[in-house]
Parts: structure tokens; sequence; C-alpha cells
């Protein structure tokens, strides 16, 4: 049976996850977090509302590339069991009167997929960005030592008429992670843009091609952990697919653990070892043949959900 846990969870909070009003934007930190208490976090944020030019941008992706992040109050991070990737144990979040996420708990294994699914507004977002320190929390949460972690935000916020090309973003981000220039090309060649694309303005880049490019920046800091916040979303459907066949094979070749959220429950059954699901006051943990059941669903989601199990 799938592991379920129910709470009075009545937050009012938008579709991000954030509380109703907020910036579901990452903040820049009030003070830094010691590199120990968060070991090789390499994660991207989306650019400050104020911020009205690219390198300013790059400037910010700097100050939250080497394992700065907002301070946690109450939450405690620590190293993990040999065997597993991270452990969450305990975990609530909320924002001021609005209880985002409460008592949360779970482990992932080094290797594993796991998708995060729920309605809108159940927390999914905010879960992200308190695994990687940039909400405070209370509770654990516990990466293994030698986790760095690729974020890809739902969404970057970019003027689509400033003049930088794919390949200026992420020569930017090699100088950030101290990688070679060179290794850009092994990356571009991985998500399977070529050199002509990324030398296109990234404001002309369609919709599947700049996801592509952000999985290519969140590479470049060699993560183990890659954590993609819907990657698919606002994407034509056969550019999803090749998205997520993308994601999976490189998961396959070089060992990663993914933490993605989505709303594809044909995806999730296909490519996700581990399901946890936000909704309706219940958290549910299991594999996805005992998360994606209709009854579950139906408790969490409160209509009816269908999806397509696609044969491998």
């Amino acid at each position: 049976m799938a592991d379920c846990t129910t709470s009075s969870n009545n937050a009012s909070s938008d579709s991000t996850g954030s509380p109703a009003g907020a910036s579901a934007a990452l903040q820049l930190p009030h003070r830094p977090v010691s590199a120990r208490c968060r070991p090789g976090i390499l994660f991207f944020v989306p650019q400050d509302p104020q911020t009205e030019t690219i390198e300013a941008t790059l400037i910010v992706l700097s100050a939250f590339s080497v394992g700065n992040a907002i301070a946690t109050v109450d939450c405690v991070f620590g190293r993990t069991r040999v065997n597993h990737a991270l452990e969450v144990d305990h975990l609530s979040v909320r924002f001021g009167e609005h209880q985002v996420l409460k008592d949360l708990s779970f482990n992932l294994e080094h290797g594993s997929s796991l998708a995060v699914i729920g309605p809108n507004g159940a927390g999914k977002t905010v879960l992200f960005q308190a695994l990687i320190g940039s909400v405070s929390c209370e509770g654990n949460v516990q990466w293994a030592p030698d986790v760095s972690i690729g974020y890809v935000p739902q969404k970057l916020d970019l003027d689509r008429d400033v003049p930088v090309a794919g390949t200026d973003f992420l020569k930017a981000r090699a100088s950030i992670a101290h990688v070679s220039q060179s290794y850009i090309a092994r990356v571009l060649e991985l998500v399977g843009i070529s050199a002509e694309v990324a030398r296109i303005p990234i404001g002309e880049l369609s919709g599947g091609q700049f996801q592509r490019l952000l999985i290519a920046f969140a590479l470049l800091g060699n993560p183990t952990v890659l954590m993609l916040d819907e990657p698919t979303a606002g994407i034509d459907e056969p550019g999803q697919k090749q998205l997520n066949e993308l994601i999976n094979r490189l998961q396959e070749e070089r060992g990663l653990t993914v933490l993605f959220i989505s709303h594809e429950l044909s995806v999730v059954y296909r490519y996700a070892t581990h399901v946890l699901c936000l909704g309706r006051g219940t958290t549910c943990f299991g594999s996805p043949r005992k998360i994606l059941t209709p009854q579950l669903l139906l408790d969490i989601y409160g209509s009816p959900v269908d999806y397509h199990v696609h044969e491998h």
C-alpha cells in the first residue's frame, strides 16, 4: 500500500505553491548559509524583478552557485545514510498563517527518480525551494555528502530583446562552476543543441530549445542530482516527448538522481521510480503503481483523474 499521511493543511496558495500574492522567484539571500550545511549546491534562480539586464542576472547566479542560500530557521541539514541521496524528516513550511507543507517525510535512493504531483497550490515548488534551502522551514533535510544539485526552474523571465546568445549564457555558468569552457560543447551535445542554435540570442529560442539550454546550464556543474520544476510546461507534445526522453537518457547515462514536478501522470508512471503526491491535506509516497490509482488520485485531486499508461 502507499504510505499516506493526513494533515489539516488548508493553505491558500497560487499555482507555484507560494502563498497567494507572493513572488514565486527565489530571493537574494539575507545571509549566506555555510557550504558545509549545503554541500555542493549548484542551482539556478529566476531573474530578480528589479534587475533589468542579463548581466546582472548572471551576477546573481554567481552568488547562488557556490552554495549560498537564504538562511533557514529551524530546518536542520546534515548527512544521509550511505544508500540514500536524500532524507526528509518531518519537513514543514509555513508562510505567515498559511501552512503549505506539514510533517513531510520520505527517503530517496541514489539513482532513483522522484515525481512530485498534486493539484495547483499544493506546495510542489515550495517543496523544491525547501530542499535547496531557499525558504524557511522546520524539520530535517539531509543530502548525501557528495551531492551536487542542478536546478531547472519552472519559468525564467528574461527580456527577449537582450542580445545574449546561448553560448554566452553557458560560458558564464562554466566560469562560475570552474569547469573548462571546452566542456560546453560536450554539454550542448548531450542535450541535443547544435552549435548554430547555441549562437542564437536566448530570446529567440523556442520553448523546447530554451528548456534544453537550461538543462545544459544545470549539467555544467557536474551535478549528481537534477531537480526540474515542470520541465515540459508550455512546450508542444512532440517537444515534451523529446525532453522527457532526454532527461531519462541523461539519468541512465550519468547515474543521476532526478526529482521532477509534473502534471503529466502518463510521464510519471513511465519514468518515475517513486511518486510523492501532495494535496487536500493528504501526502502519499510510494511507487507509481501504488500511488497512481483511481481512488487515491480522486482523494488527492478531488475529482477523477485519467491518464494513459504507455508501454515501454
